[in-house]
């Protein structure tokens, strides 16, 4: 499978050409466990196969509470 990159457009907290990494826990309810590095930034990847299944300004939301609209279908 191949994975190609979405660009998010707009949307609240999202860092504008940059990718901001903060530490947090592994596990909410024991951390314990130890801190994970996790990325946000403006560009995720999805499967090809599922990103040809994007309409014009569709609604998408993905695993792990990501949403955004669809703004062209390539």
């Amino acid at each position: 499978m191949y994975s190609v990159p979405v660009k998010i457009v707009g949307g609240e907290g999202k860092p504008e050409g940059k990718v901001e990494i903060k530490e947090l826990p592994k596990h909410k309810k024991n951390e314990e466990i130890g801190l994970k590095k996790t990325y946000y930034g403006e560009t995720i990847y999805v499967e090809q196969s599922d990103a040809a299944t994007f309409g014009q300004d569709e609604e998408v939301s993905l695993y792990c509470s990501i949403f955004f609209i669809s703004s062209h279908q390539t």
